[in-house]
């Protein structure tokens, strides 16, 4: 049996771990807001930003948070069923935003109502999205082990890049009022903050993340990739470098 000592030693480090991923949160928090002036400062490098901005978010969905989807899933012991209906989730995803974004096309007749009500859906979109990296680093971020922390990187660079992202959407015609960027700035710190206390079961958090997942890849493809003659082939590259050159290091402790 543990002794009263050892019972609250663990429940003090317990606490360590909540502050350490409450912290980290803001910090991610504080990339947004970071990502703002990034975005004002340098806008005549707008196509090598946006292109290496694109390429990192497009390959952090498939090569971090596809991941983090499928080790669940093997973690998680999943039937046949559930382990289709995690396809299911995501390409749901992918389908209701085409959905909605083709509704708001076909009902909207004036230009500016479109191009508002689009600029609303683009943020409500990202918005899920931070959400989520705040679920993931705080269900998936150990801080009591070193090699945990790699995690937080390609954490970081989603959440910088699907800012610029979202800002540079339609030729820099985006910008985000005082009260989006407070919510999409909170949106990690939520969702740490929700995942800690209500302890979100494994199996609801994995079928969210695969409709985020599939959400957030259909504004990625639809709207972030660079079209036609613009964006920096070079730069876009470069951003799936980086995040494949995280992702091995994140994997090899399996190798080992």
């Amino acid at each position: 049996m543990s002794g009263p000592l050892e019972i609250a030693i663990r429940s003090m480090n317990g606490n360590w771990e909540i502050v350490i991923i409450i912290v980290v949160a803001i910090v991610m928090s504080g990339l947004h807001f970071l990502s703002h002036w990034i975005s004002d400062h340098l806008v005549r490098y707008r196509s090598q930003i946006l292109s290496l901005s694109a390429g990192l978010l497009v390959s952090i969905l498939f090569l971090v948070i596809m991941e983090e989807v499928f080790t669940h899933t093997i973690e998680l012991h999943l039937s046949p069923q559930g382990h289709f209906l995690k396809y299911v989730t995501v390409f749901m995803g992918f389908l209701i935003f085409h959905l909605i974004e083709k509704t708001l096309f076909k009902t909207i007749k004036k230009q500016e109502e479109l191009e508002k009500d689009l600029k609303e859906f683009h943020l409500v979109g990202l918005f899920i999205d931070h959400f989520f990296l705040g679920v993931i680093l705080a269900t998936s971020f150990s801080p009591s082990e070193p090699l945990s922390y790699f995690i937080l990187i390609p954490l970081f660079l989603e959440s910088i890049s699907s800012t610029i992202s979202l800002e540079h959407i339609d030729k820099c015609t985006y910008k985000q009022g005082t009260l989006g960027k407070i919510l999409l700035g909170l949106a990690p710190i939520l969702g740490a903050v929700m995942a800690i206390v209500l302890g979100i079961n494994e199996i609801v958090t994995l079928y969210i993340t695969a409709f985020t997942l599939g959400a957030v890849l259909y504004i990625a493809i639809r709207d972030v990739i660079p079209h036609n003659k613009e964006g920096k082939p070079l730069w876009f590259l470069l951003g799936t470098i980086i995040t494949l050159v995280i992702a091995f290091i994140n994997f090899i402790p399996q190798f080992t």
